[in-house]
């Protein structure tokens, strides 16, 4: 597991650490063989948060899980609504509130999430209908999401012709588009 933080501490000023995401003792068997056994960590908000491993270590159950694609056998996977705004917010629990966490987070699996024979402007529009967002924020969050990861030229291009780093960036900005607090890679 690996963990970085995003911002800097001032000098002489106190940052409040506040838990977006906490997985206790989680555990996971398929066909009687344990796959995650007892699983515990936080991520803060402001962190990078990454699982690292070797094949067949556990690291897709675990990121399946997070996303609420899975129920633990045992253990929580505990969420903090609108942690960015409020530290004294309550955490929830992820499987019960699964039409929250679809608002508030993001996810680009590592297959291909987009539909290739549509164009990257396409594919933008309908993820952003899919999370209710209006046509003007739409609009504004493909420009922005463009930009950033410089596909503006290739908007209007069949998504099986882009090239395979271009293809994961467009999965990524996909589970982007509605702006989510927290974005599972």
């Amino acid at each position: 597991l690996l963990k970085k933080k995003l911002y800097k501490e001032k000098e002489n000023t106190e940052i409040k650490m506040v838990i977006a995401l906490r997985v206790s003792n989680l555990t996971k068997e398929f066909g009687g063989k344990p796959i995650l056994y007892n699983i515990s960590f936080e991520v803060q908000k402001g962190e990078i948060f990454g699982v690292i491993g070797m094949s067949g270590s556990g690291k897709t159950t675990l990121l399946n899980h997070l996303i609420g694609f899975l129920e633990p056998d045992e253990g929580s996977v505990m969420y903090r609504p609108g942690y960015a705004l409020d530290s004294e917010v309550e955490m929830k629990g992820l499987q019960k509130n699964l039409p929250e966490v679809k608002k508030l987070f993001g996810f680009a699996p590592q297959t291909p999430s987009f539909y290739p024979k549509l164009t990257v402007y396409e594919n933008l529009i309908h993820f952003g209908g899919l999370y209710h967002l209006n046509p003007k924020t739409i609009g504004q969050n493909i420009a922005n999401l463009l930009k950033m990861t410089q596909l503006e030229a290739h908007k209007n291009k069949i998504s099986e012709h882009l090239s395979g780093g271009q293809q994961r960036r467009l999965s990524i900005i996909c589970g982007a588009i509605h702006k989510p607090e927290v974005l599972i890679l």
